[in-house]
């Protein structure tokens, strides 16, 4: 009788309650369940890395602001540098010769597309000081002024124990946003000044091509209410979520890499106008010693990391354009690039990749593109 009475009480109207409830649960859950587990995870190992025929699994670029070879390695031993002897015309009737600088900044040089083609002077590139000279009194001078390792000792260092390319170009003789778009896209499409952005202007980059390719990769950039990162400044990518949700603040590049979340494409860009985005970007005026510590986080933590023995990093902390000859030459215009990964730096004594040696100088030109 007992065992009845239970049974009739769960055939009360109680009994339809319980159930309504645990289908709604069931039903909330399931709901949950599926949208949780389409977002992404904070706890995830990250973006899926696509096998190859090689070790490397990551290339990780990272892009700097506004200083030509000569400025930074002109003098580093071995490299295609500065000349003996080498001078420029000042602009009024005497001579500037390239010196070492005892400060680490300096202010902006003139780098619009009219500014570096006059520079440049139809392949005599020795107009350089000349157009300098207009801005202020004694700019032609500083101008030609360069850095050595007692200032930025840890791109010596980079430069001692990987790969250094001495014939690396800014593609165009143009400023920010144009060798920016060549940098991801391989063409400025028709952009010759800067902004890029409400320009109009809209290409396919490296980043449609990796998506369709199923290639994981993202770009770390500044976005703000004053900046926005180059690849947002083009319309459809902005305007396609797939595209857009991987184009991230740069502010979070350093937890990725301490979790090892780095896709398969890194771009590493700190370029903005704020005084903020300049003291890293090293784009004048801000402190070059400044900008160099905040790379030397960036790669530090790379080499530190898991992710190191697997990955490819170049760097070109000597800017996206400017001259880097200062002499006349047709070699237009200059730009540091280094090249570092699949193995440890010399004092760590591992092996080295048959392709990218310790103090190895890249002769073939090659550009930003």
């Amino acid at each position: 009788m007992g065992i009845d009475r239970n049974r009739h009480r769960l055939r009360s109207p109680w009994s339809h309650v319980l159930t309504l409830a645990a289908i709604v649960c069931v039903s909330v859950a399931a709901i949950w369940y599926g949208f949780w587990s389409r977002a992404p995870s904070m706890s995830s190992p990250g973006p899926t890395l696509v096998p190859g025929v090689t070790p490397i699994q990551r290339v990780i670029v990272i892009m700097k602001e506004n200083h030509g070879f000569d400025n930074y390695f002109g003098t580093y031993p071995g490299a295609d540098g500065i000349p003996e002897n080498a001078s420029l015309p000042d602009g009024a009737g005497g001579t500037v010769k390239p010196h070492w600088l005892d400060t680490t900044w300096t202010f902006d040089l003139p780098h619009s597309r009219a500014d570096m083609l006059e520079a440049f002077d139809g392949g005599k590139n020795d107009l350089f000081a000349t157009v300098a000279e207009r801005v202020f009194s004694g700019l032609g001078n500083i101008s030609v002024g360069y850095y050595d390792d007692s200032q930025i000792p840890y791109y010596w260092s980079l430069a001692r124990n990987f790969t250094l390319a001495d014939r690396y170009f800014s593609s165009m003789l143009g400023p920010t946003d144009p060798n920016r778009l060549f940098s991801i896209a391989g063409t400025a499409g028709g952009l010759a000044n800067n902004p890029l952005y409400g320009s109009g202007i809209d290409v396919t980059t490296i980043f449609d091509q990796l998506e369709a390719r199923g290639i994981s990769w993202r770009y770390y950039g500044i976005t703000n209410a004053a900046e926005t990162t180059t690849p947002l400044q083009l319309p459809h990518i902005a305007a396609k979520a797939a595209l857009s949700s991987k184009v991230v603040q740069l502010d979070t590049v350093t937890s990725d890499i301490h979790l090892g979340r780095l896709p398969s494409v890194t771009y590493i860009d700190p370029n903005g106008f704020l005084a903020d985005s300049l003291k890293i970007s090293e784009h004048p005026p801000g402190d070059v010693t400044e900008g160099q510590a905040w790379t030397a986080g960036i790669i530090d933590s790379i080499m530190a990391s898991p992710m190191w023995h697997s990955c490819v990093r170049s760097c070109s902390p000597a800017a996206d354009r400017r001259v880097g000859r200062w002499l006349p030459c047709p070699d237009a215009y200059r730009v540091a690039f280094l090249e570092a990964g699949l193995h440890r730096p010399r004092c760590h004594g591992s092996h080295v990749d048959p392709e990218i040696h310790r103090n190895k100088l890249e002769p073939p030109g090659v550009d930003v593109s």
